[in-house]
């Protein structure tokens, strides 16, 4: 199977977003295309650079009463979170290379019931409804943005973004230079956050339907048997068959952690960027909220940055915590099974994967934190505190 069909079945629109936006190569590509498309990168990854470096300049000539400075301060975080997560897919391609062939396993594919077949449907449902809605949104949000200054009535001249200006903008040439720069500098910076986000999701989401089919399966292991052994009446059948299906078992579960551990890899040092992105951003937007008025359009375009902020750490944290859930729930069905119907050696061998499965799937910010729902709210919790004190420090 090549690689344009591994993307499809596991996350489409992600991959299709970051094909587009210069960050994902796919393998069947000829030498000169494979040279091209290199280029295409380069010149992408300049886009997103210096789109980044001119808010940045403009930040820091900017004053802190300015009425744009906090949406500039947002953006400035944003676009340099998202240069980060666009480096991660450049050099971790090859984790994620690795991770799409065990997706494509015959181990991971070939579903044994209509039980399994629906779990599967259920999750990529999941995935597909995530994709679609934070591509929906991200578009909304490139338009609004990239429209506004074209449907400006005022005599002022404006950009998508107030960023630093290298030529006077009042000539027509500089202009729609510094447009076309920076509408499709935030545009792909935009498409970049939604694909990268996406895909995290949809991995995480690819691990818990591997962890419930393993679930499922072990469940079964015992009617099998029996129904196996009433058709048969050979006991040596039967207890072949159970230590296939327990080997089975064991080995889907060792498939499970190996692409968690690359996963995790993975995303490791840029989940730890995220957060380190993320506090200040909360922190600002709390203070902000604190001091600006109710109904205003200051007031509603901080509440939605904080939204968006907030949104984007819960769904890591949430997906992150149900894979650690569902891992845990692998011991809990190994307990549950029938072991009275089973023999002597596969209940040592199931004794030995409980063992295996106490341990369960964490995904690690850094060195410093797991990837769950306490972290969420403490991350909320530090924020607040941060917050406290830019009051204090205000009074």
């Amino acid at each position: 199977m090549n690689n344009q069909q591994m993307n499809e079945d596991l996350a489409p629109i992600p991959f299709r977003i970051l094909k587009f936006c210069g960050w994902w190569r796919p393998l069947n590509m000829s030498t000169w295309r494979r040279a091209v498309y290199s280029c295409f990168t380069v010149i992408m990854l300049t886009l997103l650079v210096t789109i980044t470096l001119t808010v940045l300049i403009g930040v820091t000539q900017m004053s802190a009463t300015d009425d744009l400075f906090a949406d500039n301060v947002f953006l400035m975080f944003a676009l340099i979170n998202s240069v980060f997560k666009a480096t991660n897919v450049l050099l971790s391609r090859r984790r994620f290379i690795k991770m799409l062939e065990i997706v494509q396993d015959t181990r991971w594919r070939d579903l044994r019931n209509d039980e399994e077949i629906e779990i599967q449907d259920r999750y990529r449902k999941t995935i597909r409804k995530i994709s679609v809605y934070f591509t929906t949104a991200v578009f909304v949000a490139i338009i609004l943005r990239v429209v506004a200054p074209l449907l400006d009535l005022s005599d002022e001249i404006k950009l998508p973004v107030d960023a630093y200006c290298p030529c006077d903008i009042r000539h027509s040439s500089c202009y729609w230079t510094l447009y076309w720069h920076q509408a499709l500098g935030t545009g792909v910076a935009t498409l970049t956050h939604a694909a990268k986000d996406c895909l995290i999701s949809a991995l995480l989401l690819q691990t818990c339907a591997q962890l419930e089919i393993l679930k499922n399966r072990l469940l079964s292991i015992a009617d099998t048997c029996v129904v196996a052994g009433n058709k048969t009446g050979a006991a040596d059948r039967v207890e072949k068959l159970e230590q296939k299906l327990i080997g089975d078992c064991v080995r889907d579960h060792e498939s499970i952690f190996e692409f968690a551990k690359i996963l995790n890899d993975s995303l490791n040092v840029m989940l730890f960027g995220q957060i380190a992105v993320t506090i200040p951003n909360l922190c600002l937007s709390i203070y902000l909220l604190s001091t600006q008025k109710i109904a205003s359009m200051d007031f509603m375009m901080t509440t939605q940055f904080f939204s968006a902020v907030v949104i984007e750490l819960f769904f890591f944290c949430w997906y992150g915590n149900e894979v650690t859930l569902n891992s845990l729930d692998v011991e809990n069905a190994i307990s549950e099974m029938d072991w009275t119907l089973l023999s002597t050696r596969s209940k040592k061998d199931l004794l030995m994967m409980m063992v295996r499965t106490s341990r369960p799937i964490l995904f690690r910010v850094g060195p410093i934190m797991n990837m769950n729902i306490d972290s969420f709210l403490s991350i909320m919790k530090t924020s607040y505190s941060a917050f406290s004190v830019l009051q204090s420090t205000g009074d």
